[in-house]
């Protein structure tokens, strides 16, 4: 079995398999972990629970006492291409199928391969950094000679690592054992999907510019939103020169405006979309064209990344179709859904209490999003309006995007409403699940404490 540590830190890669249930449940003050109806054992804690790409297994991390394990096939076991972090002392080490590996002062990013068949992690010694694959130390950088070091990134194929580091007042990355130039300042490190660009922030003086692969772009006032298209082959940042904002796409400056809100390449990168506000106004700009002005624009949930704000619009599976709130009368008004550039019919939501998702259904051809209305929720399917509730959550469409299904709740009980049909009142549900062939609908249901 696997041995128990007193702290986990479990980083796990796994696909979940759509032909297999799995969900948590609350026996009295402990929990369970149900799989195809087969119940784990009880714990006081459980974390999610992950499946293998193949579904044929799953695991995950539980707390029992003041111990923490990993429970692989309900049993407290480690099995092949199963691996954690786990902290002895004040070492760290890494557990690869039930046993342990070299301990390091401290390991970052653990991973497999696509395959599974290899696992990277890299890990610090005193004075060293070591890129480790499949316990073999690949990589050896050697980071005695700079006065501090930090923020490590390690490149998708696996292969090397950036790192900061300082000397004397001079900031600057070391890429894959070479020493970039150093500046006043650096920071916002980032590589491509493909691993075969990387780019970064550096100031100098006053003055902000990119450097992309080793080259400095043109000097700004200040540049931020450093993006890499999904496929490596385009970037784009925003920039300022003095009063006005404009986003560097592939080299090429774009329209000047006040300030620049958010940047997105579509999934597949057949779109470029950003947001800009002038005066009081926001401007969608898409693959150049401008969509507005409106009061708001909300393309998704909003979260800080120092130290500035972003934003992620939403694309359809087939990257054809795009979308996102435009609303009327400021930070109170009511919003509308926008798709493909044109606003939909009906609308006029109530300001949304959250930054709400839009859904697009597997095939891309059906779309739904959360909305308030006269103080009570509500999921628009295809621009029609589904019945209101007190709250509503977990919307998923079936694979085969003709059906869909969602939570709702009333009083004190809660329901799953299926293509705008309520089903029976429980006490609780959830885990809204379609099997893979869209025939059956699956969920965990609560009467009373049961």
């Amino acid at each position: 079995g696997c041995a128990e540590f007193n702290a986990i830190r479990l980083d796990t890669l796994s696909s979940p398999n759509d032909e297999r249930i799995a969900f948590l449940v609350r026996k009295g003050n402990k929990m369970m972990v149900v799989v195809d109806g087969e119940a784990g054992g009880l714990y006081d804690y459980v974390y999610d629970v992950y499946f293998s790409k193949d579904g044929k297994q799953f695991a995950y991390p539980a707390k029992k006492g003041d111990k923490e394990m990993v429970i692989i096939n309900q049993r407290q076991m480690c099995i092949r291409d199963s691996a954690y972090v786990a902290k002895k002392g004040t070492k760290e080490l890494v557990v690869l199928n039930g046993k342990e590996r070299k301990s390091y002062d401290y390991i970052y990013d653990i991973s497999f391969d696509p395959n599974g068949k290899l696992l990277s992690y890299v890990a610090r010694e005193g004075n060293q950094f070591f890129l480790v694959l499949n316990d073999q130390k690949i990589k050896t950088y050697d980071i005695s000679i700079y006065d501090k070091t930090g923020f490590s990134l390690v490149s998708p194929d696996r292969k090397w690592i950036a790192f900061w580091a300082k000397k004397g007042n001079k900031e600057f990355f070391v890429v894959d054992s070479k020493e970039e130039k150093g500046y006043d300042e650096v920071d916002l490190f980032t590589i491509s999907p493909d691993g075969k660009q990387y780019a970064y922030r550096a100031r100098e003086g006053n003055k902000q510019f990119v450097v992309l692969n080793g080259k400095e772009e043109r000097a700004y006032d200040w540049v931020w939103y450093l993006t890499f298209s999904p496929d490596g082959k385009q970037f784009a940042y925003a920039a300022r020169r003095g009063e006005k904002s404009f986003v560097v796409l592939n080299g090429q400056e774009g329209k000047a405006y006040e300030s620049i809100w958010a940047i997105s390449f579509s999934p597949r990168g057949k779109h470029f979309i950003y947001l800009v506000k002038t005066g009081e106004k926001f401007i969608v700009n898409v693959d150049g064209r401008e969509e507005g002005p409106y009061d708001d624009v909300r393309p998704t949930s909003i979260f800080r990344i120092e130290p500035y704000f972003t934003f992620n619009f939403f694309f359809s599976p087939d990257d054809n179709q795009y979308a996102y709130l435009e609303g009327k009368g400021g930070k109170h008004g009511k919003y509308s859904l926008v798709l493909n550039g044109k606003r939909q019919q009906g609308g006029n939501y109530e300001s949304l209490p959250l930054w709400g998702d839009i859904i697009f259904s597997p095939d891309s051809k059906r779309f739904a999003h959360y909305a308030l209305k006269e103080g009570k929720l509500l999921f628009v399917v295809d621009g029609q309006e589904g019945k209101t509730y007190e709250k509503v959550s977990d919307f998923t469409f079936s694979p085969e995007s003709k059906h869909f299904a969602y939570v709702a709740k009333e009083g004190g009980t809660q329901l799953v409403v299926v293509d705008n049909q309520a089903e029976k009142a429980y006490d609780g549900v959830g885990n809204v699940t379609f099997s893979s062939d869209s025939k059956y609908l699956i969920y965990a249901a609560q009467i009373g404490n049961e």
